[in-house]
């Protein structure tokens, strides 16, 4: 599993929610050179939707151009092979994001917490 591939695909656009979870699920299966192999069945068995849907979105997300698709024969079986689009560039240190920011996205929320209340306001 390679947790950068998730954190880019967590990053990525698809403009549909389940499109956004197989290419996760894709990425959650990526190898060091953010390339898997997983069946069809299987993704749809994860995602809790057909097999014809599950083709449907990565042909949507080849063509977006998030995953490249390559067919494999391995004698009588044949399978795909999924490679992300994924470059060390994406996630670099040198983006427009301020220090402060970048410590804040970082840091978890409590959201137990609670609120302060403003003592700046008067209740008329």
């Amino acid at each position: 599993m390679s947790f950068e591939c998730i954190g880019w695909g967590v990053q990525q656009n698809t403009g549909d929610s389940t499109s956004k979870l197989i290419l996760l699920m894709l990425c959650n299966y990526a190898d060091e050179n953010y390339s898997c192999y997983p069946s069809m069945e299987h993704i749809a068995k994860i995602c809790h939707c057909s097999r014809r849907c599950v083709m449907t979105h990565i042909n949507k997300l080849q063509k977006s151009g998030f995953i490249k698709k390559e067919k494999i024969k391995n004698g009588v079986k044949n399978h795909n092979k999924y490679f992300m689009n994924f470059k060390r560039e994406n996630i670099s240190p040198n983006t427009n994001i301020s220090k402060k920011e970048n410590n804040s996205l970082l840091k978890p929320k409590n959201i137990l917490e609670k609120k302060r209340k403003n003592r700046n306001f008067l209740a008329g």
